[in-house]
């Protein structure tokens, strides 16, 4: 596990080569893995892996010259990508075994994430994104079958790079539920003989975070003296090999230092092994330019990350960047009106952003204003009891009986009715009473509704058809529902039966 506040033990493993022999070959083969974002909410992201397997990545190609064809580059890798690549307690044979030149390749894997002990077995263990970290036994991966496997390989060289936590401490707690308070520190293997061995710290000291360079304090001297720095000036020879003895010299300087005056504490780092062991060959101009990620200033800091578990929804397309800026790498788009899952939010330059959770265990940042909350339907209005048994006896009645009702009741369930009613009721006082006398009559079979007076047929269409909308807005109302579609509420054939004859009488 990586950051401020974090226990680390960052073992670094290099096969002891002659320094006459250069490392770099065309058949030279590597595992890079980061792993940043974990599954579950209670175990905490490792906000910097993913640009240590980066940067180490671009470390293989810059200065031992390896083909990215022969990187398998692994991010966010569950147990079972782990152990392909890499083989199990079953067999050594994954795919690393595959990329290799028997007796021509070297070989480095380097891993950036958790680590934890096992509780059982106090083993060391690499967590895999979908592990649980209080049964690493079961689901994690043991370093000491990792240096089994690759002790198996039939490689000229092989290095090992793990910038991982095995004491089960976190930013955010501990990530063992067993173990609360307690700091366990897993067994790591040893190495075997003609390795070496460099760790970014005591077993009780903290290695600190450069947060300028968004990575570790270790791994960032780390690589500089990978490049080139350690082979310069008071800490090498200048022979354009770097050497275990020259980086153990300059972190001694660089990084203890770093940690001393930012943070106040002791941060040194142990080496073991021949001390002329080789690390890296540098091209012959000498040094080579470490790069520098275009989105470094783009990320924000791990503390200012608040841990969400809430679904958004996209309220138009957004895109998904890989940091919290319109500088970072587009990832993908999300199409409006899509669900969110959103795991935390930062606010960096005065803007919001979120953490949004992608396929593959990936995450991305997506501005804030893009995502908002679930639109609601408003809940269906309770019915009035009272309201409706008024209604109920007004509603045949008189002029006056349905202006007491609107009088009473203004904003009732009946009002809108109640006023057409009203203003029909006025129209027919005004008509004179030769008008209604002079309507046709209908066919015999529908007696029933013919001898019917005009102006009962208008009020029956008209509370019909308003009865069927408050039918539909009310639906959801088992009370109010149950009674529009009873006896008040005339049925879709009635109601047009009643509007044909009508028509047919005007």
């Amino acid at each position: 596990m990586r950051g401020r506040n974090f226990l680390i033990i960052a073992a670094l493993v290099g096969v002891v080569v002659p320094v006459s022999r250069p490392l770099a070959g065309e058949f030279d083969v590597a595992v890079v893995i980061g792993n940043r974002s974990y599954q579950g909410d209670r175990i905490p992201e490792v906000a910097f892996a993913h640009r240590d397997a980066e940067a180490f990545k671009t470390y293989l190609v810059d200065v031992l010259d390896y083909d990215p064809e022969n990187i398998v580059d692994l991010r966010d890798a569950t147990q079972a990508q782990m152990e392909a690549a890499l083989g199990n307690v079953r067999s050594h044979q994954g795919t690393l075994w595959s990329y290799l030149e028997p007796g021509e390749s070297t070989v480095t894997v380097f891993y950036s994430g958790h680590g934890v002990p096992g509780l059982k077995d106090k083993r060391g263990y690499l967590l895999p994104v979908d592990a649980d970290p209080n049964a690493p036994e079961i689901n994690g991966y043991p370093v000491d079958v990792l240096y089994d496997n690759l002790r198996k390989l039939k490689a000229r060289a092989v290095r090992v790079y793990l910038d991982a936590c095995f004491s089960g401490e976190s930013s955010g707690g501990q990530l063992l539920d067993a173990a609360s308070g307690v700091v366990i520190k897993a067994k790591l293997p040893q190495v075997s003989k003609g390795m070496v061995a460099l760790s970014a710290a005591a077993a009780d000291q903290v290695a600190s975070w450069d947060k300028k360079a968004r990575h570790g304090l270790f791994t960032t001297h780390l690589l500089d003296a990978l490049y080139g720095k350690a082979d310069a000036g008071k800490f090498g020879n200048g022979d354009g090999m770097v050497s275990l003895d020259e980086v153990g010299k300059y972190l001694k300087r660089t990084m203890t230092r770093a940690a001393r005056r930012t943070y106040k504490r002791i941060q040194t780092a142990s080496l073991q092994g021949d001390g002329g062991a080789v690390l890296a060959v540098l091209p012959k101009d000498g040094a080579a330019e470490r790069p520098q990620a275009a989105t470094v200033a783009a990320l924000p800091p791990v503390s200012e990350i608040s841990i969400m578990d809430e679904t958004l929804v996209a309220q138009r397309n957004a895109n998904v960047r890989s940091a919290a800026s319109v500088k970072g790498d587009k990832l993908t788009t999300i199409p409006a009106g899509t669900d969110v899952s959103v795991t935390g939010k930062t606010t960096v330059s005065g803007a919001m952003w979120y953490r949004v959770a992608l396929a593959e265990n990936q995450t991305g940042f997506v501005f804030g204003k893009l995502l908002g909350e679930k639109p609601t339907a408003p809940p269906p209005p309770k019915a009035d009891p009272a309201d409706m048994a008024f209604w109920d006896a007004v509603k045949d009645g008189d002029l006056e009986n349905i202006k007491s009702y609107l009088k009473q009741n203004p904003e009732g369930k009946f009002a809108a009715v109640a006023k057409v009613e009203i203003q029909r009721l006025t129209k027919v006082a005004e008509k004179p009473e030769t008008q209604v006398a002079s309507l046709p009559k209908v066919d015999a079979k529908q007696n029933e509704i013919a001898d019917t007076p005009s102006d009962t047929l208008i009020r029956d269409i008209v509370a019909d058809a308003m009865s069927a909308a408050y039918a539909t807005t009310y639906e959801g109302d088992g009370q109010f529902g149950t009674y529009l579609r009873g006896n008040h509420l005339a049925t879709g054939a009635g109601l047009q039966a009643k509007a044909g004859i009508w028509k047919a009488r005007a």
